[in-house]
């Protein structure tokens, strides 16, 4: 009788002390743990560690509330649901101060790489108040004018930022010059235009740095004349593109809107140039007849053919028409003309779609195609050549030889 009467209270102690235990939230418990913690003694590793288990807590506390609060709808007891979801939303203030955050961050830049560079990424995710901001000043002074621009790049430490080269602005050359590359002070140059750097661990400015020069940016040749005089002349050269379809428009100057055609030379302007080629391209990467096989078309039957293009060049395409043409004496033209209309600079459409697309689209539809009959006389299995044409309104065309098979 003795040892139940041990036993029993001993019991009856692990239980209550079991109910208080799960009575208090498991990360209320922790995060008073971690606002007790000294950052300025105590390691980094064990800050870390506390932090990483309040995380945990909250995950399990924030599952077990939900659950909660899903069984107390279930059961229709309203006070049980709002109780459960008061504990899911005070969950969300167990986050780092920001005055924790400056602590640890001055702590973290002490650290040699690579752990340097663990604890800043672990703390940018722990903390709301870190998120270092990368500046890029744009500003130049003219002679008269002022430009004043600036772009501001937030994202985690040791991330990747491509700097902006010439292909992100918009600028008038001739005033600010030629973007050459960044600098964390206005006149020396750190990092070239267009370099992919690593996001600062704290906030940064990078300067742009102007040059004055002409740069004729091609394909595939790239030329630049660095430190040229207004009154200076330099040669333009001749584009080159891998593009067999495509028609040299000239050598166009987006901040000055200037287009030289035909010139071997350019006089420079104020502080600079900055051109690029215009092309004039288009791709017609499927033709098809509409229900019928290309391979096996019926003769005494009005046949319909549609057909996908694609605007391959630098510049929009205005005012298109297309022709189907056949010397074969077994066909009959219905319609072997198409009014197209215009055609963006690397968009999609088809002879009838409605609107131009950046992927590819279907042939499709009866409405604006081309249409013409077989001849019966026409010998089964021949083959009959076509060709289409589809022009500008400048007169540019661009030709496709097409072949369908007779049934």
């Amino acid at each position: 009788m003795s040892r139940r009467k041990t036993v029993f209270p001993l019991c009856f102690l692990l239980c209550v002390s079991a109910a208080l235990l799960v009575a208090e939230p498991n990360a209320e418990r922790l995060f008073r743990e971690v606002e007790a913690l000294d950052y300025q003694s105590q390691s980094l590793q064990s800050i870390k560690s506390a932090y990483d288990k309040l995380d945990d807590g909250i995950a399990r506390d924030a599952q077990q509330a939900r659950t909660d609060m899903l069984e107390a709808r279930e059961k229709g007891d309203l006070a049980a649901y709002w109780e459960a979801y008061a504990r899911y939303e005070k969950l969300k203030t167990f986050r780092m101060k920001g005055e924790e955050s400056n602590l640890l961050l001055g702590r973290i830049m002490a650290e040699s790489e690579p752990k340097k560079g663990e604890y800043a990424t672990w703390l940018h995710q722990r903390s709301d108040s870190y998120n270092p901001l990368l500046t890029l000043d744009f500003s130049s002074q003219g002679e008269n004018f002022p430009y004043r621009y600036r772009q501001q790049i937030q994202r985690a430490p040791l991330s990747e930022v491509t700097l902006p080269d010439y292909t992100q602005l918009r600028t008038n050359s001739s005033q600010v010059g030629l973007l050459k590359g960044w600098g964390l002070t206005p006149d020396d140059l750190t990092y070239t235009a267009g370099e992919t750097i690593q996001m600062p661990y704290t906030n940064q400015t990078l300067y742009a740095i102007w040059s004055t020069g002409v740069r004729f940016v091609g394909e595939t040749r790239d030329t630049l004349y660095e430190d040229v005089e207004v009154g200076e002349e330099v040669v333009v050269p001749t584009p080159s593109t891998s593009d067999s379809s495509a028609v040299f428009v000239g050598w166009y100057d987006r901040g000055t809107n200037t287009l030289l055609t035909d010139r071997e030379t350019y006089t420079v302007e104020g502080k600079g140039a900055l051109f690029e080629p215009l092309w004039k391209s288009l791709k017609i990467p499927e033709v098809a007849p509409l229900y019928y096989p290309s391979g096996a078309l019926p003769k005494r039957t009005q046949l319909g053919v549609g057909f996908l293009m694609q605007n391959t060049g630098t510049i929009d395409l205005k005012g298109l028409e297309a022709t189907l043409h056949s010397d074969s004496p077994y066909v009959t033209m219905l319609v072997d003309s198409l009014i197209l209309g215009s055609l963006s600079s690397g968009r999609y459409a088809t002879n009838n779609s409605r609107f131009a697309t950046t992927g590819l689209l279907a042939i499709r539809g009866g409405y604006n195609t081309f249409r013409f009959v077989i001849d019966d006389a026409a010998p089964s299995g021949s083959v009959i050549e076509f060709e289409l044409t589809v022009s500008d309104s400048q007169d540019q065309s661009w030709s496709l030889p097409v072949s369908f098979s007779v049934e």
